[in-house]
């Protein structure tokens, strides 16, 4: 009996984005992205059950990379992970700024990798809990980028 592949793939690649983002994804959407080296600020945005994830970006160099925007949620609905990665985990192009906003709950937690998949070093990004962002900092960020990711978690409503 020959395993079925697909299956195969997809338990690794939901094992891979849970331990990721510290949530269990009762549901994932990974839709691939152009980025692209055009000097101009440029956002991709997607929804996912009342969570919204914005990436805005500017860059320069080289040529458009894929680039992949992975949103999940778990399965009580109360907590959401955005992120962005370079699918070939490297690359090559001049980062000038970046910004990620999630909208439908609060910010937990935000992370950001650069070259090599290396964590940028501290004062290069901020998290803004308030503003629900993860964002570079101008004169600090080293314009290398391979992966940024905002966790937020919807708020309890009072009776």
């Amino acid at each position: 009996m020959q395993p079925n592949l697909q299956y195969l793939f997809c338990i690794v690649y939901l094992f891979g984005y849970s331990a990721s983002s510290n949530i269990d994804p009762d549901e994932v959407r990974a839709e691939t992205i152009d980025v692209r080296p055009l000097g101009k600020r440029i956002t991709e945005e997607k929804d996912l059950e009342g969570f919204t994830c914005s990436f805005t970006y500017q860059a320069e160099g080289g040529t458009d990379e894929q680039w992949l925007m992975k949103l999940s949620v778990d399965e009580t609905k109360t907590q959401f992970a955005c992120s962005v990665e370079r699918e070939s985990g490297m690359s090559y192009l001049y980062f000038e700024n970046f910004v990620m906003t999630g909208k439908g709950g609060k910010t937990v937690e935000g992370t950001v990798l650069g070259s090599q998949g290396k964590p940028l070093e501290v004062g290069e990004y901020k998290v803004d809990i308030p503003g629900n962002t993860v964002s570079s900092v101008d004169g600090k960020f080293e314009h290398m980028l391979d992966k940024v990711e905002i966790v937020l978690k919807k708020q309890k409503e009072e009776l």
